[in-house]
């Protein structure tokens, strides 16, 4: 009965160990393991000292006999507890916090534009940027064509093209100001387009158009930084599932300050990461989608936006964005040992265990 009440305390033991494997419950669990076995032996050697001296001196009627089923039954629990506490020792515990990636590739279909976002000016070579004139078109520019958030996606999918103007901040939002971010030890203004679950890749070719439009001030840019440069413009291209400041806080963005006088052209890549992380109250699993991203500029030589001049007007910046590859990237970071595997493993050294038993007690011999 002590064996059992015994090995019930161990196994509650192990659970907490294989579900928390930290460093202080490893400490717990082996203590508690090797005093359950040294409190069995004990109490073994004990009672055989105790069964030896009944037979020397009381009459052999009044003797107690052997019972190989008491026998098999303490030698098992013996077994299973130091067994079980050498393996989690030494190896469960190092498989339960050691993580192996795999990598693998697939392909999928239709899949998502990701969010960008444009940081309005905070130093004199930055572009103004004017809020009220962004345009998005997810195909070749139509000014009659539907939102592509009014489409389900096969029928995005079987539109030439679509209007994604409604994935900027609407009007309403612009007025009470933009959002902000600390971006480069500042709380930045940022307009950022999220694009609907419709407004989906066909491929190589098919582009997400956006276009910015700004003005300069080239003279004001001299006057303070003793040099004439091209505007300049923050840009951030990041999962859509997260706002910007988790993007930024977790490092799953792309940011790169490009031309805001150009011609720019985006290449994104697939990469998909499954992560599993561990923390001391628990074990979580977090599925990301990270981006490869490829920027090429093509300058505009003219700069009809500098307000330094009496006649100027907009310029524009035009960001062209395709994923040319809907063959994705598959990086999955797990950890070597499962609580299942564990619970396998157990279960087959447990199996050996009776069967080592059941020999050495002679229950095996009848």
């Amino acid at each position: 009965m002590l064996a059992l009440i015994l090995l019930f305390m161990f196994l509650g033991t192990a659970v907490v160990a294989m579900l928390k494997a930290t460093a202080c419950v490893r400490r717990v669990a082996m203590g508690v393991g090797v005093l359950l076995d040294f409190t069995l032996i004990v109490v073994l050697a004990l009672d055989m000292v105790s069964a030896q001296w009944q037979f020397r001196w009381a009459a052999r009627a009044h003797g107690r006999p052997y019972s190989r089923n008491l026998a098999n039954t303490v030698m098992t629990v013996i077994l299973t507890v130091m067994v079980m506490t050498a393996m989690y020792s030494q190896i469960w515990y190092d498989g339960l916090r050691a993580v192996v990636t795999h990598l693998e590739t697939d392909t999928i279909s239709a899949p998502s534009f990701p969010a960008i976002a444009v940081f309005q000016r905070w130093q004199n070579s930055q572009a103004e940027i004017y809020p009220n004139e962004f345009k998005c078109y997810s195909g070749p520019k139509d000014d009659n064509a539907v939102q592509c958030s009014s489409l389900s996606v096969e029928e995005s999918l079987n539109t030439s093209s679509c209007d994604c103007g409604d994935s900027w901040p609407s009007a309403e939002r612009v007025a009470r100001g933009g959002d902000t971010v600390m971006w480069l030890g500042r709380n930045a203004t940022y307009y950022s387009m999220l694009p609907s679950e419709s407004t989906v890749s066909r491929g190589a070719g098919h582009f997400l158009t956006l276009q910015v439009f700004f003005s300069y001030n080239k003279t004001e840019s001299f006057n303070n930084e003793s040099v004439t440069l091209a505007p300049g413009m923050w840009v951030a291209i990041y999962d859509p599932t997260f706002d910007l400041a988790e993007a930024l806080s977790s490092g799953e963005v792309y940011t790169a300050q490009i031309d805001a006088n150009s011609h720019t052209v985006v290449d994104i890549g697939l990469v998909y990461y499954h992560l599993e992380v561990n923390f001391h109250l628990g074990r979580y699993s977090l599925d990301v989608c990270l981006l490869d991203v490829t920027i090429s500029v093509r300058q505009n030589l003219d700069l009809v936006c500098d307000v330094d001049y009496e006649f100027w007007y907009l310029c524009h910046l035009t960001l062209e964005v395709q994923i040319p590859s809907f063959r994705r990237t598959v990086v999955r970071e797990e950890f070597r040992y499962q609580w299942s595997n564990v619970v396998a493993d157990a279960g087959a050294y447990f199996a050996l265990v009776q069967f080592l038993s059941w020999i050495v007690s002679g229950s095996a011999w009848g």
